[in-house]
C-alpha cells in the first residue's frame, strides 16, 4: 500500500506568524533622507525593495521615505521605477516661502512675531524645508544662542551657533 499522498508534490505555502496575520497597518520610516541611500550597498537590495513594493499593494503598509527631486540618485531612480510601475505613490512636500517660515518659526517657538535675527537666520539657511527650520531653533536653544526670557524669546548675541549636523550635506 503506498504511502497517502505519494506521487504527488506539495508545495507549501509559508506559514505567516500570528502577530503578523493580526497586524494592521506596518509603517517604515526612513528618518534619515532616502537621497544618500546607497542601494548598491544596502543590506536590502533593489531587487528586493521591488518585489516588496509589488507584493504589498493589498497589504495595509506604508513606506515613507524622502528624496530630493532636485539631485539624480539611486534612490530617486527607484522611487521614479515603483511609481511608473504604479505601486508607489509619490507625495510632492514643496518648500516654504518666506511667511511660511516664519508662521512655523512662530508656532515652534510660541511667540510671534519670532525675533529679526531669527527669521534672517533661518530664511538664509533653511532652504524652504520645515526640518531645518526645527533643527536650526533647536540648536539655537540647545546652545544658549536664543533663550526665553520673561519678555519672550531673545537672542544672545555672544554665542553663534553652527548648523546643524542634520541638515548640512
Amino acid at each position: 500500500m503506498a504511502a497517502r499522498g505519494a506521487g504527488r508534490s506539495r508545495v507549501r505555502r509559508p506559514r505567516r506568524p500570528k502577530a503578523a496575520a493580526r497586524l494592521k497597518a506596518a509603517y517604515f520610516l526612513v528618518k534619515k533622507s532616502f537621497q544618500s541611500f546607497d542601494i548598491s550597498a544596502s543590506a536590502i537590495p533593489r531587487p528586493t525593495l521591488e518585489y516588496l513594493a509589488d507584493n504589498v499593494a493589498d497589504r495595509r503598509v506604508a513606506c515613507v521615505a524622502t528624496v530630493r527631486q532636485s539631485e539624480p540618485s539611486p534612490a530617486l531612480e527607484l522611487i521614479g521605477a515603483l511609481h511608473a510601475r504604479r505601486v508607489a505613490e509619490v507625495i510632492e512636500v514643496r518648500r516654504l516661502a518666506e511667511p511660511d517660515i516664519a508662521t512655523m518659526a512662530a508656532a515652534c517657538l510660541d511667540q510671534d512675531p519670532v525675533p529679526g535675527a531669527v527669521l534672517t537666520r533661518l530664511l538664509a539657511n533653511c532652504d524652504g524645508l520645515p526640518f531645518a527650520v526645527e533643527e536650526i531653533l533647536t540648536a539655537a536653544v540647545s546652545s544658549g544662542e536664543l533663550a526665553r526670557t520673561e519678555t519672550g524669546w531673545q537672542v544672545n548675541k555672544e554665542i553663534t551657533t553652527g548648523l546643524p549636523p542634520s541638515i548640512v550635506s
